[in-house]
Order: C-alpha cells, then structure tokens, then sequence
C-alpha cells in the first residue's frame, strides 16, 4: 500500500472534475484525479462497437449560457466540432463526443479504476485521507468530490456526527434526487437509415421511450444505421436492477420499433444495452457548487448542482475550482 500527498484531490473525472482539474492545475498546485472507471468524461460518453463509435451518453452541444458559448468555439479549433442541426444549433464531434473529455484530460495526473472507497482524516486532522479499491491511500489538503451527491452520502456518514459541517453538508445533499435511464444502442443495415431522415427525436408522452438520436449521421462516412434509444425514467425504474439488460434491451427497440412505424428495426443486427443510475438531475441544489472549511476544505461540484446537462457541469467545475483558491 501506497501514500501520497497532494494540495487537492479531485475525485470523479466527468466534465465538472476535469474542469475544476485544469483550472486549479494552471495554479502551480500539485493536484491528482480520481475516477472509478476505465474512461473518463462520466455522461459524456461513447462507446467503440462494431467498427464506429456511438455517443451513448451526451449526444450534442448545445449552446445555453456563457459556458459554453465560450466552450464551442475551443473544440471547434481543436475537435472538428461540427455544426449537426440549425434550428436549434447543436454540435457534435464525428469522432465521438467522449473526445472532448479526453481532450480536456491532457495533462492531468489521472488515476483510472480507482473507486473512493473510505473517506477519514489523519491522525492529526491536518489532511484528508482517501483510500481507494486499489489499495492506494493518498492525502490531501483540499477535497473536492465532483460526483453524483447520492454516492457521495455515504462517505460522509462515518464523519458527521463529529463535525456539524460536514452534518450540514450531508443534510444539503440529501435534497438531490435524480433520474435514471436505460439506453441502448443498435445498429441496422445500410438501408434503414433512409426509412429515417431526421437526426433525433424527442418524445414527451411515450411511456417507454424518451429520446431517439440517429447517431450514424454524425458520422463522415457511415456503413450501417446506428440508432441510440434512450428510456424513460418510468422504465428505467422498473429494470434498474435487472443482472441482464439483454431483454430490457430487446424490448425497448421493440417499441422503438412500434413508434417508428418501421417493424424492421425490431430485429436490429446488434444492439448493446447501458444504464444510467444517475441520468438526469430530477432536484437540483440549485447553486453552483456546495462547500465547507471545517474540519478541512472539501467542496462538492457537478452538474447536479445546478440541474444537469454540460452547461451546469462546466460552471460548477470552475465554480470549485474558485472556491479552493479563494480559501487556500
């Protein structure tokens, strides 16, 4: 077992805690990332399956305030970010919108597969002490949790009966409830995608269904159709714990299929299935960022924050980022 320390750990590598994590590293700080997956970006995700690339979480930009009014014209530089419908503008990066993350972790000192198991301070409370599913355990001076406040309760429990902050900060983040969605991703032949003109659809009454992205169109040159199904809440809730996605999969294109009006995409020629826990922010705290100075500086950031999507996720990350200078 390891230990290292630094000024600020940063733990979740999602857009709000890359972010946070190039603000506060143009600081001089010695800082490191954590983040319990293989990947980083959290809901700005894609996947590599059968030879192309499916966004299987964010499908687009879209511009909603300052952040990323600011944001685009950077990845149209750097990404090919290019422009996907008019009315409204929405942009996408043919290579996979999950770029954007990699793009942004450049640079970063990163530590993959490394889920925050135990949250405690040093023996002289002088730092905080983090101890990972990978037997690291590293401290740091400044803590900033930049994931979905449902994970972060538990960590905090052990600590508040000793320290009315962090009770207070447990009680905040108690308020968040989110949404979750099963998304699946299949692909067709060639010939489906003309059966389908438009590049996404979003639906408001259907029980099942809430989103249909046509992701093959951002793609340059695409062989087969590739269609992202996004669920309802209301179903997602019915198979969240469901070991096997493959029949909760094959039912929503099913139905999929029936609010297309095309019977063929029932039989797609692969399809994956993924679930979002935590998929849209249902009560946000309605505020940048959450934070506390006693018993050590710890903020918690996301874009849960403020009410979900890539805008909040931005304004939180730097909003923490701030917040740590500021009480440094």
């Amino acid at each position: 077992m390891t230990e290292t320390h630094y000024d600020v750990a940063i733990v979740g590598a999602g857009i709000a805690g890359l972010i946070c994590a190039t603000e506060l590293q143009a600081t001089g700080q010695s800082i490191i990332l954590l983040d319990k997956s293989r990947g980083i970006g959290g809901r700005v995700a894609t996947r590599r399956l059968q030879g192309t690339c499916v966004d299987h979480g964010l499908p687009y930009l879209e511009v909603q305030g300052e952040a990323l009014h600011s944001f685009i014209p950077q990845c149209k530089e750097s990404l090919g970010l290019s422009l996907w419908t008019e009315q409204p503008q929405r942009y996408i990066v043919p290579e996979g919108m999950n770029t954007m993350a990699k793009q942004l972790a450049q640079g970063l000192n990163i530590v993959r597969n490394c889920r925050l198991e135990q949250l405690t301070l040093s023996p002289s409370e002088t730092y905080w002490q983090l101890t990972g599913s990978n037997e690291q355990t590293l401290t740091c001076h400044a803590l900033i949790l930049a994931f979905p406040a449902p994970q972060i309760l538990p960590l905090l429990i052990p600590l508040t009966s000793q320290y009315s902050e962090l009770y207070a900060l447990h009680q905040q983040l108690a308020t968040v409830r989110f949404n979750p969605c099963i998304t699946v991703m299949a692909g067709y032949p060639p010939r489906l995608r003309e059966y389908i003109p438009w590049p996404m659809q979003t639906l408001t009454q259907d029980v099942h269904l809430s989103q249909i992205i046509h992701d093959s169109q951002k793609r340059p040159s695409p062989h087969n159709g590739v269609f992202v199904f996004h669920s309802t809440p209301q179903f997602a809730e019915s198979y969240l714990d469901t070991p096997d996605l493959t029949p909760v999969a094959e039912a929503l294109v099913a139905h999929a299929a029936k609010v297309l009006g095309q019977p063929e995409f029932a039989t797609p020629l692969w399809s994956q299935g993924h679930r979002w826990r935590y998929a849209r922010t249902e009560t946000p705290l309605s505020r940048p960022c959450v934070s506390i100075t006693d018993p050590l500086p710890l903020v918690c950031c996301g874009d849960w924050c403020l009410g979900g999507g890539i805008e909040d996720a931005i304004h939180s990350g730097k909003a923490a980022a701030h917040w740590i200078v500021d009480s440094w």
